[in-house]
């Protein structure tokens, strides 16, 4: 019981590398007692997954709500900023913990998804670009990206096929354009459409849709 608890603190904390210690542990001691009532109690460990899952699965709801009530005409930075943030707390979830990397993978290409389809190529070429520079995370005292999101939202960009086309294509241009506004990069975008299996192509894209 007591280590349930341990790794219920770890997760309301956020400190996955000890939660993900704690559960492992859990699990462990699940396989070995788990049929000995009078040792153990299997909710101890069910209790603490379902936990996790359900707080992941709310921020899913959270950061799809953001896809929707995004504005018709436009980007709105604001929102784009925050589905950008959410994307970097759940790569890290999905980076830290390996139990939870299926769902949490599964979550991110269905956001991503409603981004296409809802929002359109630009706002996903908008939250790329907010990843890739470093606007979008926790900064440390001298104001630059730390480390840690710096690298997750590598992880993110690389790991998504969504992604991998615009970073074939508008990321060999970071000479150039990596200093620009997000809304002057924004503007650099003609038009463009990501087909059912990823792929990136230019097209005359009606900008009022933008």
């Amino acid at each position: 019981e007591e280590l349930s608890k341990k790794a219920s603190t770890a997760w309301r904390e956020r400190n996955l590398k000890h939660f993900n210690s704690d559960l492992e542990a859990l699990e462990e001691a699940d396989k070995v007692f788990g049929s000995d009532s009078d040792v153990w109690v299997p909710e101890w460990c069910r209790s603490v997954q379902r936990a996790a899952k359900a707080d992941i699965d709310s921020e899913a709801g959270a950061l799809s709500q953001i896809v929707y009530k995004s504005p018709s005409g436009g980007q709105d930075s604001s929102q784009m900023l925050r589905l950008a943030e959410g994307l970097l707390r759940l790569g890290l979830i999905m980076d830290e913990l390996p139990r939870f990397k299926d769902h949490v993978s599964t979550i991110i290409e269905h956001i991503l998804e409603q981004c296409r389809d809802e929002r359109g190529p630009t706002f996903i070429f908008g939250l790329g670009m907010l990843l890739e520079q470093g606007k979008a995370g926790k900064k440390d005292a001298n104001g630059q990206l730390c480390s840690e999101d710096k690298r997750i939202g590598r992880l993110v960009l690389e790991s998504f096929r969504h992604f991998k086309d615009i970073l074939t294509v508008v990321w060999n241009q970071q000479t150039s354009t990596t200093q620009k506004d997000l809304d002057a990069l924004l503007n650099l975008v003609e038009g463009s459409n990501i087909d059912k299996e990823g792929h990136f192509s230019s097209t005359n894209q009606d900008r009022s849709r933008l």
